[in-house]
């Protein structure tokens, strides 16, 4: 059996959406990082196209979003026709939420729709360009571990059917080897939940050709049978999704597959040419109660399952590694302890305890009815996903409801309370107090997934004072941490600070809408870099706070 002759610091088991956006975080992060996926090849097909509002911010921080944005598409509105004919145009609508314009704070509000065959080799030339790349034939068959390290047997798939043994030591070793993994079994950690082996249904992508293209079509309800066909970013391809009891023959042969199509919709002037890719799936709806044993994690499907409503899924798992990304990094350089990665737990498993609760009640509202149901597209866009509860945010903000201990990992998203924990907000139309140019910035142009933010809001000089001190006793890398001081389009003629990175105007108020310092009275604000506001502050004592809960001293 051979072996690594190098240590790897993080070795990602899996090279889906989770792994991909843990290994991105890392990457740009300059932490060394491998990626094995056990298929010989890179997977087809749409599976979880749908990408949430909060998914698009991380892509946008990763840099990786403009990309995504130029091959994707907004989910179509959908014609539902009338049984059993399936020619006549019953109504017309957004499934997936009507779409809502850009606001200053929420500059990404609509779900994009791009097969994940396509977001993954978008993320993949992205990790090629810092040097990482997937290893495809590479599977994971053992897991041991100690206090120092882990070590990973691998099984290399080559051409020709050859295969031979690795051995790989890391730090650390991430699953995201989805609903089937194998570290998850090898440690012993139980997939709590059930199976619905009742219900089933087939997803396939083929050339479709009969229906508009501009549209989504749906027929039959979801009781008895039903299918919609949805055009995807390729042209000559839509995404088909059948609910039907007779599957067998229609995954067995072509014929099978459209006769089923035309038995349902009734319509024969519909063709169906080749079938790209076709696979039967049912309800998983499981969950581990920890996402972490040693140095081994868990994150996305390899840690929690569930139906499709709402489009969850991959979303889930991209923010589980976005999360466990920065942490990680700060460990690896020696600038915090192991404890900070025990919150990735603490702020990940109540979310998709959470998805887990609301996806099964929509999918079971839409079997006793029939049809979809309405679709909860506040929650489901993940801007209200946070973290109030977790032990290292900090907030100095008087406790809402103390008699309250109620821990809601989704809030609507139109929720106005800004508190740590919670998303931090954009903000466009920033300029800098130096510049005589119109050029402007916003805030997520400015945050990082290699840094810590500290905003400042109109901050008076004795207080810009004793954050820098704190920052400097800190002896955190500058790089790390970024200062930005933002003043009101009405500020003061002596409002020039040395010794912050940046000091911006906020002219068309924006930031001070979005954060309301004045009104509360708080005017500090640090954001993680995961985008999420790790404290809202009075002064520096709380910042030292923070970063103490955070930083090694």
């Amino acid at each position: 059996m051979a072996s690594s002759s190098e240590r790897t610091p993080v070795l990602i088991v899996g090279a889906g959406p989770s792994g991909l956006i843990l290994a991105l975080t890392l990457a740009q992060n300059n932490v060394p990082v491998r990626i094995l996926e056990k298929e010989t090849a890179f997977r087809t097909g749409q599976r979880g196209p749908g990408i949430q509002p909060r998914s698009l911010e991380l892509m946008h921080f990763l840099g990786v979003l403009s990309d995504i944005v130029r091959r994707a598409m907004h989910f179509p509105m959908t014609c539902v026709y009338k049984m059993p004919e399936g020619t006549e145009l019953v109504s017309k609508a957004h499934l997936a939420g009507s779409p809502v314009d850009p606001t200053p704070d929420i500059p990404f509000p609509n779900t994009l729709v791009l097969g994940q065959a396509c977001s993954e080799e978008i993320m993949r030339s992205h990790l090629a360009k810092l040097d990482v790349h997937v290893e495809l034939g590479m599977e994971l068959i053992g897991v041991e571990q100690d206090e120092n390290g882990v070590t990973a047997k691998v099984v290399r798939h080559g051409q020709q059917g050859s295969r031979s043994e690795e051995t790989i030591f890391a730090d650390w070793l991430v699953s995201a080897e989805g609903g089937k993994s194998t570290a998850r079994k090898q440690l012993g950690l139980d997939f709590l939940g059930e199976t619905r082996d009742f219900f089933r249904f087939l997803l396939a992508d083929a050339e479709v050709s009969g229906v508009s293209r501009e549209y989504c079509h749906a027929w039959g309800d979801f009781k008895t049978r039903y299918m919609m066909i949805r055009p995807t970013e390729d042209e000559n391809i839509s995404s088909i999704t059948i609910v039907a009891p007779e599957l067998e023959r229609a995954m067995e042969s072509h014929e099978g597959f459209v006769e089923l199509v035309h038995s349902i919709n009734n319509r024969k002037e519909l063709e169906i040419g080749e079938v790209i890719w076709k696979t039967l799936w049912r309800p998983n709806i499981r969950i581990v109660k920890e996402y972490r044993k040693g140095r081994v994690f868990l994150i996305g499907d390899a840690a929690h399952v569930h139906t499709p409503a709402g489009g969850q899924g991959a979303n889930t798992g991209m923010q589980d590694g976005f999360n466990l990304g920065w942490k990680l990094s700060l460990i690896h350089k020696g600038l915090a302890t192991e404890s900070l990665v025990d919150t990735f737990q603490e702020e990940r498993h109540p979310v998709a305890k959470e998805v887990l609760v609301l996806t099964t009640g929509s999918f079971d509202s839409m079997l006793k009815s029939g049809k979809k149901p309405p679709a909860m597209w506040s929650l489901y866009r993940q801007l209200g996903v946070n973290y109030r509860w977790s032990s290292i945010v900090v907030d100095e903000q008087p406790s809402p409801d103390p008699s309250s201990n109620e821990m809601l990992a989704y809030l609507p998203d139109d929720n106005t309370e800004l508190r740590a924990g919670d998303r931090a907000p954009d903000a466009p139309g920033l300029v800098p107090l130096s510049s005589n140019t119109a050029t402007s910035t916003s805030l997520f142009d400015i945050f990082r997934p290699t840094r810590h933010t500290v905003l400042l809001f109109d901050p008076t000089a004795e207080q810009v004072e004793a954050v820098k001190e704190t920052l400097a006793s800190s002896r955190i890398p500058k790089d790390l941490l970024h200062t930005t001081v933002i003043l009101p389009s009405q500020h003061g003629p002596n409002s020039e600070f040395s010794g912050v990175d940046e000091v911006l105007v906020d002219t068309s108020a924006n930031a001070y809408s979005a954060y309301h310092p004045v009104q509360q009275g708080f005017n500090i604000f640090v954001v993680r870099p995961d985008g999420v506001l790790g404290a809202v502050l009075k002064g520096a004592d709380g910042l030292r706070k923070y970063l103490n809960g955070i930083f090694t001293k």
